[in-house]
C-alpha cells in the first residue's frame, strides 16, 4: 500500500497563511497627523497709551481737558472723587474720574442758571456737587477747587453765577446752636421754608454769654421768619428751621 504525503494540507496551509486580506485596501495611502492649531495671542492693550488717547478726545471736545487732567493728577482728584462716589464713574474710564465729576457738576451748574433755580434748590445743588459742606467739620467739601476749575475752564460763563451762590451759601448757617462772633457773624438773617411747606411748632433765641435769653420766640406755624443778631449777643440758636440766610 502507497503512503501519501499531505501536500494538500500543507499547500492549504500555506495559501491561507499567504493569502492577501481582502478587506483592506492595498493602495490605502499611509495617515499623517494635522498639525495643531497655533492659538491667536492678542497683544495686551498699554493702559497709559489708552488713557491718552481718551485725554487726547476729550480735548477735542472740551478744549482745556488736557490742562485739566494734568492739574487733576497733580492734585490726586480721582482719589479723592472715587473715595467719595465709589460706583460712579462719572461718564469716562482709565481714570478719569475728576474730570467727568467735573463736566457732571458744570452741567448740572448750567441748568441750574438757565432755569433760575430758588435759593433752596441752589442750596442742594451746591451740597450734591460738593461745592459746600453742609455741616462745620474739619472735613473739606469734596473738591470746590475742582468744581471751580472745571467752570473756569469748560464753561467761564457761570464764574459769576456760581461764585454768588457760594458766597451766599457761605454767609449762611443751618439751625442748631452758634457762638456770634465765631460761627457766625452779626446781621439780620431769614429762614424759608420750602415751596408749599410750613415751619410748624420751632423755636429761636438770642442768648447772652452767660446763657441769659435777650429774646425768643416759639413759631407755630410760619413761611418764613427774620431775626437779627446784635454783635454783643453770645450764642443763637434755632430748632425746626432750615437755612438762614444773611441779608445784610
Amino acid at each position: 500500500m502507497r503512503h501519501f504525503v499531505p501536500v494538500t494540507l500543507s499547500l492549504v496551509l500555506v495559501t491561507a497563511c499567504s493569502a492577501p486580506n481582502l478587506t483592506e485596501s492595498t493602495n490605502t495611502p499611509a495617515q499623517t497627523a494635522s498639525p495643531a492649531p497655533i492659538p491667536l495671542v492678542e497683544a495686551t492693550p498699554d493702559p497709559e497709551e489708552e488713557r491718552a488717547v481718551a485725554i487726547a478726545e476729550l480735548e477735542e471736545q472740551w478744549p482745556g481737558a488736557e490742562e485739566f487732567v494734568a492739574h487733576a493728577d497733580a492734585n490726586d482728584w480721582d482719589y479723592r472723587t472715587r473715595k467719595v462716589h465709589r460706583d460712579t464713574d462719572f461718564w469716562f474710564g482709565h481714570d478719569l474720574l475728576a474730570i467727568g465729576y467735573g463736566l457732571w457738576s458744570v452741567d448740572l451748574i448750567t441748568t441750574a442758571v438757565e432755569e433760575g433755580y430758588s435759593e433752596h434748590e441752589w442750596r442742594d445743588l451746591l451740597l450734591e456737587i460738593g461745592a459746600v459742606s453742609m455741616l462745620d467739620t474739619d472735613d473739606e467739601p469734596l473738591a470746590p477747587e475742582l468744581i471751580d476749575l472745571a467752570v473756569q475752564t469748560f464753561a467761564p460763563e457761570l464764574e459769576e453765577p456760581f461764585a454768588e451762590q457760594v458766597d451766599t451759601y457761605h454767609r449762611g448757617f443751618w439751625s442748631g446752636t452758634h457762638i456770634v462772633g465765631e460761627d457766625i457773624e452779626p446781621g439780620t438773617y431769614t429762614t424759608t421754608a420750602r415751596h408749599g411747606e410750613l415751619f410748624e411748632n420751632a423755636y429761636w433765641e438770642r442768648t447772652s454769654t452767660s446763657g441769659d435769653i435777650i429774646t425768643n420766640d416759639f413759631v407755630g406755624s410760619a413761611q418764613s421768619v427774620t431775626v437779627t443778631i446784635a454783635s454783643t449777643d453770645g450764642q443763637f440758636t434755632a430748632n425746626g428751621f432750615g437755612f438762614w440766610s444773611r441779608m445784610d
